[in-house]
């Protein structure tokens, strides 16, 4: 299946990617409460092809371009964080043996990502395989990874997006003049800004992944467009992070109850856009360093 451009199997596979995020947006405080994707939502990923994207077209798979993975975790998002979150690093995954799991992930937010530690005992590891961030530095592949974890943090965005939208247009306002909040100048200016920011955000990524998608087999970009593509990236996570503030602001306390999916996904975008992949600070520095032409090494995340 063809997906490096936006043809008729790209639309194909996007359009399954929204029934999966339905599904799994149903399933999705389930999720949550038992720590791991239900069995509903992993099903309704495998079958949109969540667990294809990155396999060659040779062995079966989809073989998507990252502008297309990218437009299908974020679609995932929207209906559940968590199941888009496990579809985008089993993505990137590499092929692990003879390891157990510490069940220590008990965070805030993507409960239902089962980021558990994978423990290995006496197994052998060869030079080539440990952790080196001078060669991470200049691999092609470590944005891919950055802008693919970010995905579902964007869907997520457009989740409360949706949730805040339609509650504003129904609930009933305290103020005598405004019969629903929608009614509001304010409350429509505010939720105008909120969404400019989520839009700001999606209008970033496509510019992402289509410079990586045009990078060739072998090819490293240069540091400087790196750190030019990982500002870009940061930015977005900014604006995203902001708007669910905002819409949060909107919508009031109600929002963090327990049982409103608000919260859920508020709190999912709080623990994701904290990976080590978007530390603002770093990638600032890096590209101050590289601006100022000062002779030092950027750093692993670049």
């Amino acid at each position: 299946m063809a997906t490096r451009s936006t043809d008729g199997a790209s639309v194909h596979l996007l359009d399954a990617a929204r029934t999966a995020a339905k599904q799994a947006g149903v399933e999705a405080a389930a999720t949550e409460q038992d720590r791991r994707i239900t069995g509903v939502s992993a099903a309704a990923a495998r079958a949109a092809g969540a667990f294809a994207l990155g396999v060659p077209r040779s062995e079966g798979g989809i073989e998507a371009g990252l502008s297309t993975r990218v437009r299908f975790l974020a679609e995932l998002g929207r209906g559940c964080p968590s199941t888009a979150w496990v579809a985008a690093t089993t993505l990137e995954a590499k092929r692990v043996l003879h390891l157990t799991i510490d069940r220590d992930w008990h965070m805030a937010g993507l409960g239902g990502t089962g980021s558990h530690t994978l423990v290995g005992d006496d197994v052998w590891i060869p030079d080539s395989h440990r952790l080196d961030l001078p060669r991470i530095a200049a691999a092609p592949s470590n944005i891919p990874i950055a802008v693919g974890l970010f995905a579902p943090l964007w869907g997520a965005a457009r989740g409360a997006l949706d949730i805040v939208v339609d509650v504003l247009a129904q609930r009933t306002s305290p103020n005598r003049a405004h019969p629903t909040p929608a009614d509001s100048p304010g409350t429509r200016t505010n939720l105008a800004v909120a969404a400019h920011k989520i839009d700001s955000a999606e209008r970033r990524m496509p510019g992402i992944a289509a410079v990586v998608d045009a990078t060739q087999p072998g090819e490293v970009l240069a540091a400087t467009e790196r750190a030019r593509l990982r500002m870009d990236l940061i930015a977005a996570v900014r604006e995203c992070r902001g708007a669910l503030e905002d819409l949060l602001d909107l919508h009031g306390s109600s929002g963090l109850d327990s049982s409103n999916p608000l919260q859920r996904y508020w709190r999912d975008f709080a623990v994701g856009s904290r990976h080590v992949q978007f530390t603002f600070h770093v990638v600032e520095d890096d590209y101050g360093v590289l601006l100022l032409d000062i002779d030092e090494a950027p750093s692993g995340l670049l």
